[in-house]
This record gives structure tokens, sequence and C-alpha cells, in this order.
């Protein structure tokens, strides 16, 4: 998965990272979110600090995002399985002056 390739080329040292989901069940929000934590588990030095869905929502993510942040300070990044909730996820990120230290990439 390239997302995920591209934490391990620029985050060498590996660092907190977090998923916002889309709906528990689908299919395709599964194999996405799948792919993503393999690839980065088999660097061995990313944790996934939180893996939630926020139902294709952007409000969702926002939320989702903002109560991630605050409980790890330090992420390095986000993984969205969609491009409204990625955009729920940038709003977090700016909300909380994160935006030169959070990578958010979408699918």
């Amino acid at each position: 998965m390239r997302v995920a390739k591209w934490f391990m080329q620029h985050h060498p040292q590996g660092g907190k990272v977090a998923v916002i989901e889309g709906q528990p069940g689908v299919y395709a929000a599964g194999q996405r979110t799948r792919g993503f934590k393999e690839t980065l588990d088999s660097a061995g030095k990313f944790t996934i600090v939180a893996s939630v869905p926020a139902n294709w929502s952007r409000e969702q993510a926002f939320n989702a995002a903002s109560t991630i942040l605050q409980q790890h300070p330090d992420l390095i990044g986000f993984y969205a399985n969609n491009d409204t909730m990625a955009l729920g996820v940038v709003e977090a990120v700016r909300a909380q002056n994160k935006a030169s230290q959070v990578a958010i990439f979408w699918h």
C-alpha cells in the first residue's frame, strides 16, 4: 500500500498513526484498512493508536480526529478510507494547529 510505504519512507524512525474507517462491515473499508495496517506492521516501528469508524461522514471524522489528536499530541499521521472523511480530519488537524506535524492521506 502506497500510503503506508510513504510513512515508512518519510518517518523511518516510526511513530503514531491513526485510521479513520468507513462503515463497519463494508468490504471496501475493511480491505483498505487491513492493507494499510499490515504494511505498517511489517515495518515494526509504527503504532496504530486508533482505528475508528466514521461511517463515511465528514463530521464524525472531524470528531474522531479531534479526540485522537487530544489523546496523542505526538501523532504523525492519519489514513482515512475516503476523501469526505479526510476533509473532516483536515479540519481537526488545522483546528489544533498540527498541519506541519500530521500527514493526512485517504483512499
